[in-house]
């Protein structure tokens, strides 16, 4: 599947939450872990995130304190690890080095 017909899938499939779409950009609005699911695997060549960190739990940081446990906080991160892996696809040991958090994350592949 080229470019173009793989976009045209992620589009298909994010329509409903579509804030801005064109023929090469696509905007959308919705909880990003429910988003990612939507879309094909192996379809990312690129996932730049800044997720809520749960470090500070400061209110002013928005959802920094969305979790109420660091357990749940953590089950939250390696959920949105592996859609963030499906949706890549296979990373090498060459892809990033071991003080990459992802490194971390591909121990919850399975």
């Amino acid at each position: 599947m080229d470019t173009k017909q793989i976009f045209d899938e992620i589009k298909k499939a994010l329509k409903a939450s579509a804030k801005y779409d064109d023929e090469s950009s696509l905007m959308v609005g919705g909880d990003s872990l429910e988003l990612m699911r939507k879309i094909p695997d192996h379809s990312i060549a690129l996932i730049l995130t800044d997720p809520p960190y749960h470090s500070t739990k400061k209110k002013n940081i928005a959802n920094d304190t969305a979790f109420n446990t660091d357990d749940d906080y953590i089950d939250w991160m390696r959920e949105y690890s592996k859609e963030c892996i499906r949706l890549i696809g296979d990373l090498t040991e060459n892809d990033f080095s071991a003080e990459n958090p992802i490194e971390i994350c591909r121990n919850y592949r399975s």
